[in-house]
């Protein structure tokens, strides 16, 4: 009874764009059965677009037919090495590597075609004296 006396009260009438007007309308066509029940209407539109959702997502995981192939990096040899063997297995890469360093830098100072080695200028050397 209250509740009717304030209805009564209020002057505000929204003003409902004619295209959203047609929308709902034909929202309230597509599911009848729900009625003028708000709830109940977004309940039922959101299972919709739950649904054409996973159709999209389907659709889209048939599109892509690539899968990488995945290779394990490390060897089980590691896996089943204690830390000692692993240490000198890391030790024994490294020397190698060194070694490699060490070779190409002496490469490096030599000419490929003469051999000779090549001009470093001394730099930061103390003035040479006269006497």
């Amino acid at each position: 009874m209250k509740k009717m006396q304030e209805l009564e009260n209020c002057t505000f009438k929204p003003v409902i764009n004619t295209i959203s007007e047609r929308i709902i309308n034909e929202k309230e066509k597509m599911i009848p059965a729900v009625g003028n029940n708000r709830f109940l209407r977004l309940f039922h539109d959101s299972k919709v677009r739950q649904a054409q959702q996973e159709i999209r997502s389907r659709q889209f995981h048939e599109e892509c037919t690539f899968t990488p192939a995945i290779t394990q990096y490390e060897s089980k040899a590691l896996e089943q090495a204690d830390f000692n063997q692993r240490n000198q297995m890391f030790l024994e890469k490294q020397a190698k590597l060194d070694q490699i360093r060490e070779i190409k830098q002496q490469e490096e100072l030599f000419d490929p075609e003469t051999g000779k080695p090549l001009f470093r200028p001394e730099v930061g050397r103390p003035p040479k004296s006269n006497s």
